[in-house]
């Protein structure tokens, strides 16, 4: 609008003839009128239909973000259903919702580009990913999740970034068509004004004619000298600044608002040259702009700095306008908006986007496009190598549960400054999130570079921080994957260096490991093993093996203790050893130890039924530190004591020395409870664990079990006896009952009878067995003892 005022403020300038002249072949004097009003009708026409175009741009964009919003919502499930390796109904009924939604959306997208076909590659590109999402979702409805993760890396995710740029590429498309048709109806609506305004004077100025050609003269004069002042008032005080410049680029007009933006007197610019605002730099840029404006009739535009004062920049917008061969004008007007603010805004928000807030380090964002551009470079460029360096703060959880986030925030600060100062200037670290941190190290030789990064990290984060009073020590674990051309693509870099960092924290902490082959196929080998487990549980894959306890006096069994086997589908039996850390580390285990307890008491309440007249059989369960951290672990066993019909008497628990070092309440509590239940309590492998005599009184245990190292250790020069003496002397000055594990030999037997250790179990009387070996084993004895009794020669059993 500022343009058309200075036209209007130079044509003010001009002299006006108060007639024109007529010629005898004059127009009829309704034709102007006539004219002006087809004008009028079609300007207005136009206004309309820049509103409805408007208005489909608008519609358009909105329905482009719902069907973005859709496809999130689509790809949450997808994510949430490979995690959980299932699609329930829920998760199915939502994510039809979502399809529905986003089909019913395209279709009104498609009714509003019936006549631009703007959206055609968008379809395509949606049809693409809905089909492979559909494909992905029956392989996770099938349970086929490899597959499904194959799909989804290789189909879904390339498709789903595809229409992704191309929503957010149309979005802009119609963002700017309706910036644009915005633009149009405004000075559309302008110019029917400014038509509508010229109707109505020349009627009132045809009016003025038949009543009095002398006043309408003098009311023409003084309508154009209120309007030159109006104009003239708008023009000056306006923000933007205004300038005509001649094909020379000699400024022949310019605004009073320049003396706010460039401290400069309107006076003194006039006849300069325009290039003389600029520095040496950008007045090529403005030259250039200054000859587009003269060669096109379309309204150019440039942003660049322009100086204001000695040392003050500001960045301004340029619009031009050609009206040289306007005779009001007779040059190029240009408009100067500042727009510093706005630039400044835009690089703040740009700087936020791919930076860290709290430690000003870059993030993952900006992080992972820098790998992404050395990976691109390792595959093309020979000789070329990086290496990428995960860091995880060692117990940084502790700092901020003691001391507070506020401290905690201090020392991510501290620690970043740290890093920083053991890199070169063209590596990149960037803070992942939490206590996370990634570090890339471009063009390096070899791998020495990464490692001596890495001892130059640990050795900078040993000194202490000070941090508002407090001294506090941090370490960190790194991992080390290196980038050249015979390793794999983005993610392969990011999960080596992962594994890595993962291997230094389980090696024990404040230290760096460097990524093999050997880690990763150990990684999949763990997952699989885990996926195994899960299903092991699901399809009860578990098989309890009993291995008697007998008393030593006599050799008679007085019960059993439960061991779990795991009998694979396709790797046949699978050590405990190999499975159960897995399971404990995973949870697994409180699932597994249910199926256990289950079939032990079951099996133990069969034996009770099958053989009435003996003394009822015990059975002990081994019992994990996950279990005992079970809020329903007391609710469990009393149903499956109820459900399988046995005594608590009949049950025995054991728990690992380890349990006992922790000391704490809830601890006690639950063991409290279990043993209000009627269930004894063994402590398992005594001696193996440390410091908990002091704790051993405090817990309601009934029987320790002494470990298979100190049995074995007991030889005929009684070498081991008096640790295994101590125990039983210990255990029985506490009034608790010993078994010991692990007996082989007839000698140890002996010397654990003189001991006067009551029960014992170990392959001398019978290895594990499965429950129908373990029914022959009973029989067995009790028909030995039926036809002989038992004595001391009969104290080992046939397995």
């Amino acid at each position: 609008m500022n343009f058309i005022y200075a036209m209007l403020f130079f044509k003010s300038n001009k002299n006006v003839n108060s007639r024109n002249d007529r010629g005898k072949h004059q127009l009829p004097r309704s034709t102007p009128l006539v004219a002006a009003l087809l004008v009028a009708m079609t300007t207005a026409t136009l206004i309309v239909g820049l509103n409805q175009r408007v208005n489909r741009s608008a519609e358009v964009k909105h329905l482009l973000t719902d069907t973005e919003a859709e496809l999130s919502q689509i790809s949450i499930l997808e994510w949430q259903a490979i995690a959980r390796k299932e699609l329930d109904t829920k998760s199915l009924s939502e994510l039809q919702s979502a399809r529905d939604r986003a089909a019913q959306t395209l279709k009104q997208l498609n009714s509003l580009d019936l006549e631009e076909h703007k959206l055609k590659k968008f379809f395509q590109l949606y049809a693409q990913y809905n089909q492979a999402i559909g494909t992905e979702f029956k392989l996770i409805s099938a349970g086929q999740i490899a597959q499904a993760i194959a799909i989804e890396e290789r189909l879904v995710d390339p498709a789903y970034k595809l229409l992704e740029a191309e929503i957010s590429q149309l979005e802009s498309i119609y963002s700017q068509q309706e910036e644009l048709a915005k633009d149009k109806a405004i000075y559309g609506s302008a110019l029917a004004l400014f038509i509508s305004t010229g109707v109505i004077g020349f009627l009132l100025w045809r009016f003025a004619q038949v009543q009095q050609m002398t006043e309408l003269a003098l009311a023409k004069q003084k309508n154009l000298i209120e309007s030159e002042e109006r104009f003239r008032a708008l023009v000056q005080n306006a923000s933007e600044v205004i300038l005509v410049v001649n094909a020379d680029w000699t400024i022949n007009y310019i605004s009073g608002s320049v003396e706010a933006l460039l401290c400069c007197c309107p006076e003194n610019l006039v006849g300069s040259n325009i290039l003389n605002l600029f520095s040496q730099e950008n007045k090529a840029l403005m030259q250039n702009f200054l000859v587009e404006c003269l060669h096109h009739p379309t309204k150019p535009l440039l942003e660049l700095y322009v100086q204001c004062g000695q040392e003050q920049w500001r960045y301004v917008e340029i619009v031009g306008n050609n009206f040289i061969e306007n005779s009001s004008v007779g040059g190029i007007v240009l408009t100067l908006r500042d727009i510093s603010d706005r630039k400044r805004a835009v690089e703040e928000l740009r700087h936020n986007a791919y930076h860290d807030a709290l430690t000003n380090l870059p993030n993952r964002t900006l992080f992972t496009e820098r790998l992404e551009q050395a990976v691109k470079r390792a595959k093309t460029e020979d000789g070329y190598a990086f290496a990428l360096l995960f860091l995880d703060l060692d117990r940084f959880k502790i700092v901020n549960d003691s001391l507070g986030h506020a401290i905690g925030d201090e020392l991510l600060v501290a620690t970043a400054r740290r890093l920083e100062s053991c890199l070169r200037q063209g590596d990149t670290i960037a803070r992942f999130g939490g206590d996370e941190f990634g570090i890339l190290l471009d063009d390096i030789e070899k791998c020495d570079r990464a490692i001596s990064v890495a001892q130059r990290i640990a050795t900078s984060l040993a000194s202490p921080f000070k941090l508002n009073g407090n001294e506090v020590f941090i370490s960190t674990s790194i991992g080390i994957a290196l980038g050249s051309k015979d390793v794999g693509w983005l993610d392969d870099i990011l999960r080596n260096a992962d594994i890595a960092m993962y291997r230094a924290k389980a090696l024990g902490k404040d230290r760096y490991e460097v990524f093999d082959r050997a880690m990763h196929t150990q990684i999949v080998k763990r997952l699989q093993l885990e996926n195994d487990l899960r299903r092991a549980i699901e399809q009860q894959e578990f098989r309890v093996y009993y291995q008697p306890i007998v008393l030593l006096e006599t050799g008679e069994i007085t019960g059993f203790e439960a061991l779990v086997r795991w009998q694979h589908p396709e790797r046949g039996f699978v050590s405990p050893a190999e499975f159960i850390p897995l399971a404990e580390e995973t949870g697994l285990i409180v699932a597994i130890g249910e199926q256990v307890v289950r079939q032990a008491c079951q099996q133990t309440r069969a034996w009770h039924e099958q053989f009435p007249h003996m003394t009822p059989l015990t059975i002990s369960v081994n019992l994990s530190v996950k279990q005992l951290q079970h809020a329903q672990l007391i609710e469990q066993i009393d149903q499956i004591l109820q459900q399988t019909n046995l005594s608590p008497l009949s049950l025995r628990l054991e728990i690992t020395e380890s349990l006992l070092m922790k000391n704490d309440e809830p601890v006690h509590k639950i063991l409290s409870q279990l043993k209000s239940l009627g269930i004894l309590l063994y402590l398992d492998d005594f001696g193996t664990g440390y410091s908990s005599l002091s704790h051993l009184h405090c817990f309601p245990i009934d029987t320790l079990k002494i470990d298979r190292c100190f049995v074995n250790r007991m030889t005929a020069n009684d070498q081991g006896l008096e640790i295994v003496q101590a125990i039983a002397q210990m255990a029985h000055a506490l009034g608790m009952d010993v078994v010991a594990e692990g007996v082989e030999t007839p000698s140890q037997l002996f010397r654990l009878a003189e001991l006067n250790c009551k029960y014992g179990q170990g392959y001398l009387f019978s290895q594990p067995l499965e429950a129908e070996a373990a029914t022959d084993l009973i029989i067995t004895q009790l028909e030995n003892a039926s036809r002989q009794g038992i004595n001391k020669n009969d104290l080992v059993v046939a397995p």
